[in-house]
């Protein structure tokens, strides 16, 4: 899933929607997204702060930024916290959790802890809350492969001498041992 559809997905298609599954892509695309927007929303709130002097009072026009980015701020907020919502319960779905898991987010550092490695967690097989969402979908183009299986490590041909027998030598021919009794 890319970032557009991700976005377009939680914000249109599943705006509400608290059943079901989601994958990490689209948990974590939209993520990204409500975290890109915040940072555009503060970058005024930022600049106002800065450029007003610690002594006195803001000027009109910084207020202005202020006011103006807290009820942009509060607008976005709003818009977004039910997706948000409803995009987390989805996840805890996906991994086997149910969405009620969420509420352990209230507790203070641990909560969201909890539900930061749940989302890094992969999807489950089909369960109670539908079918594996990445089932029938391509795996990603740089997607982990093992390492196919390794030969034996054999010794180069030549003659080695026998630990367990004095005066003995053995050759190795590269796939099998042959005995030479020295004199």
């Amino acid at each position: 899933m890319t970032f557009g559809q991700a976005v377009k997905t939680v914000l249109t298609t599943k705006y509400a929607d608290f059943s079901g599954r989601a994958t990490r892509g689209e948990y974590w695309w939209y993520q990204l997204f409500v975290f890109a927007c915040l940072i555009v929303v503060f970058i005024p709130v930022v600049v106002a702060i800065a450029t007003t002097p610690t002594d006195q009072d803001p000027t009109g026009a910084s207020l202005a930024l202020l006011i103006g980015a807290f009820v942009v701020g509060a607008a976005f907020f709003l818009a977004t916290v039910v997706p948000g919502i409803a995009v987390t319960v989805r996840r805890l779905h996906d991994v086997g959790m149910s969405g009620w898991m969420y509420l352990i987010s209230l507790i203070p550092y641990v909560g969201a802890l909890f539900v930061l490695v749940a989302a890094c967690l992969d999807s489950k097989p089909a369960n109670q809350w539908g079918p594996n969402p990445k089932d029938g979908q391509p795996a990603p183009a740089l997607a982990w492969q093992p390492a196919p299986p390794q030969a034996p490590m054999l010794p180069p041909a030549g003659w080695y001498s026998d630990p367990s027998r004095t005066a003995r030598l053995r050759y190795w021919d590269g796939g099998r041992w042959t005995e030479h009794v020295s004199n």
